[in-house]
């Protein structure tokens, strides 16, 4: 293979690891502003309206089925209707196609029902009338190539085949399971996702993160705007997705480190739009030279400085720089992951100062 071809296969955008995909989507499915987005324009999507959302809580996604397995669900919440009665619903995120999802949702489904009537939680989510909470699963898939599995577990027979007493004596028996389905580039593709929802942004970073950043980042903090705490924690979150996935297309650590900053604590949003232009272009820039991890890291070292002289002051990234000169790409990783956790100049020095001599050793 040519060095040619080398480089430019590595300058391609790499899938995430598929853990670390789960991971993240899990972290952004626990938070409530994500949830609620979730219902509004797809879960519950034309009657949200039904449900008090107040009542909205997590519910533990570790179930024990009667053999004493343990089954995982990505997310699990509850919430209640108007009219007094309970939903449960499971949200699982797949990167890739699974021909036996609908056999997995259906078995969520059971065993969180065995795992209620074992406790005292079943009692209280019985509806007015002492009906069993209804249970619901849906399925969010980010893949770039169509679904093709299916979406049901049907086991009746086909009773139009059968002799009419056969029929009419098995009547309504059988399993019949469903669950929703959501391909989010193709949802995007059509235009079924609002501008300023979660699903558009996730699947426009999905679909071109480098380009998509900016406008991304822009609706997120005209939307996700404001003090509240749920937010900040919302957009932390957010910014956890974010990092890996540019993280998986070449983002050099200090910008994923900016990054982390900008969506957590937004400034204006022409700056924001600016920066990532030059990120995207620079990113792009390298892509098309040799000594391109020389190039990415290089960048990393002056994005750094950069982002300590407008948080600490221009002496601690003329000091700085001094220090991270020669670093590698892991170690100016865990220089930056100072910078976001360091309140002060001296503390990030020293955490600095801390890495190159572990470094020298």
């Amino acid at each position: 293979m040519s060095r040619t071809t080398k480089q430019s296969r590595a300058s391609e955008p790499q899938p995430l690891r598929r853990r670390r995909h789960d991971a993240t989507y899990k972290t952004l499915g626990q938070e409530v502003l994500v949830v609620r987005d979730l219902l509004r324009n797809f879960a519950a999507k034309g009657w949200h309206h039904e449900l008090v959302l107040p009542t909205l809580v997590s519910f533990p996604t570790e179930t024990v089925s009667d053999d004493l397995k343990r089954r995982l669900t990505d997310v699990a919440w509850r919430v209640q209707f108007k009219d007094g009665r309970w939903l449960v619903m499971f949200f699982e995120f797949q990167s890739s196609r699974d021909p036996g999802m609908a056999v997995r949702t259906l078995l969520y489904s059971a065993t969180v029902l065995a795992t209620l009537q074992r406790s005292e939680e079943l009692r209280r989510l019985r509806g007015p009338d002492g009906a069993l909470p209804l249970v619901l699963a849906f399925v969010i898939y980010t893949g770039r190539r169509p679904w093709n599995a299916e979406n049901a577990v049907r086991m009746p027979m086909d009773k139009g085949r059968l002799p009419p007493a056969m029929a009419q004596a098995i009547g309504g028996l059988g399993v019949h399971h469903e669950h929703a389905l959501l391909d989010l580039l193709a949802a995007l593709a059509q235009g079924l996702l609002p501008e300023d929802s979660v699903l558009n942004w996730l699947a426009q970073l999905e679909q071109d993160p480098w380009a998509n950043l900016p406008r991304v980042h822009e609706a997120m903090a005209r939307h996700w705007g404001g003090p509240e705490m749920e937010r900040v924690s919302a957009r932390r979150a957010f910014a956890q997705w974010t990092e890996e996935r540019m993280r998986a297309v070449g983002a050099p650590p200090a910008m994923l480190v900016d990054i982390k900053e900008q969506i957590v604590s937004p400034t204006e949003e022409e700056d924001i739009v600016q920066t990532y232009a030059e990120w995207a272009e620079g990113h792009r820039a390298e892509g098309r030279q040799e000594g391109r991890q020389e190039g990415r890291e290089e960048g990393g070292r002056a994005m750094l400085v950069r982002l300590v002289s407008s948080r600490f002051g221009a002496d601690a990234g003329t000091r700085l720089a001094e220090m991270v000169r020669g670093m590698g790409g892991e170690e100016l990783a865990r220089v930056g992951d100072a910078v976001v956790k360091c309140r002060t100049a001296d503390e990030l020095l020293a955490a600095a100062a801390s890495n190159g001599a572990t470094q020298r050793g």
